[in-house]
């Protein structure tokens, strides 16, 4: 839900509105903070795999990886067959 939604639906309890409309007016700040800082980026982003795949582990607690991720995702999306999303998920726990 987004903030302005949000906003509508608490009415005017209190002093939720009014934070409700700080939080807003924070984020969309942020989100012209983020673009004007858009030109001035030129290296790569992100963790890489291996890194991401430490923090699922260390951080999330989680047994699953990036890949394991990806093909849930795939098979949710219905972008593989029953079949294929199976197999992988059956050859990634071996891997565990």
């Amino acid at each position: 839900m987004d903030l302005e939604r949000l906003s509508a639906r608490v009415g005017d309890t209190g002093t939720l509105r009014a934070d409700v409309q700080r939080a807003r007016e924070a984020t969309d700040a942020f989100a012209r903070w983020l673009d004007a800082q858009v030109p001035s980026k030129r290296a790569p982003s992100g963790v890489g795999v291996e890194n991401y795949d430490w923090y699922l582990k260390n951080v999330q607690l989680v047994s699953y990886t990036w890949q394991d991720e990806v093909t849930a995702k795939w098979c949710s999306m219905g972008w593989k067959t029953l079949r294929s999303c199976a197999s992988e998920r059956v050859a990634a726990s071996r891997r565990k």
